[in-house]
């Protein structure tokens, strides 16, 4: 059987004492004042002591799985060193992650939009250069959202450990063998 996608799962449990949640719904209720917010298409909320869902696709295409390697060992590589790592899954075309940024020295979280920057830059070159291309191999905007409380923590944890499984399941139902 051929792996759908490659993937890491650290526990969530090693958080200490407080889970980092910013329990609300609320962006205005959370504990820390939103430090940003952009759009382009969607819009991209950043706030201290948040955790982040992140949904990243290729522009177009599978990555082969020295390809998914890259990314899943790009994203392993910062962790513990800009943010907590909970969860990752890189599918064929798109990959799934719940991070939570950690404190830099100054002060502050590591911006999320700069650790994506740096994430999306850095393997695009790699596999481009495996490749033989140049130009832009991610879509320009990922999809992100604030992880506002346990249940969406557990939930987002959830749906990206058995992504694969769902993804392999829906071949072997349709895809030709």
């Amino acid at each position: 059987m051929q792996s759908q996608g490659s993937s890491e799962v650290l526990p969530p449990a090693a958080q200490s004492g407080k889970s980092g949640l910013t329990g609300t719904r609320e962006p205005r209720g959370c504990p820390e004042p939103v430090r940003h917010i952009t759009r382009r298409n969607m819009p991209h909320w950043s706030m201290n002591g948040s955790i982040y869902f992140v949904t990243f696709r290729s522009r177009q295409g599978e990555l082969a799985p020295s390809e998914r390697d890259v990314v899943l060992s790009a994203f392993k590589f910062w962790h513990l060193k800009r943010y907590w790592l909970t969860v990752i899954v890189v599918m064929l075309d798109h990959g799934h992650a719940v991070l939570k940024p950690l404190r830099m020295a100054a002060g502050g979280d590591f911006p999320f939009a700069k650790i994506m920057q740096g994430l999306k830059g850095f393997t695009s070159r790699q596999i481009n250069e495996r490749r033989g291309r140049r130009g832009q191999f991610w879509q320009a905007e990922s999809y992100d959202r604030i992880v506002r409380d346990e249940a969406e923590f557990i939930e987002k944890w959830n749906y990206v450990r058995v992504n694969p499984v769902r993804s392999w399941k829906a071949c072997a139902t349709h895809c030709e063998r």
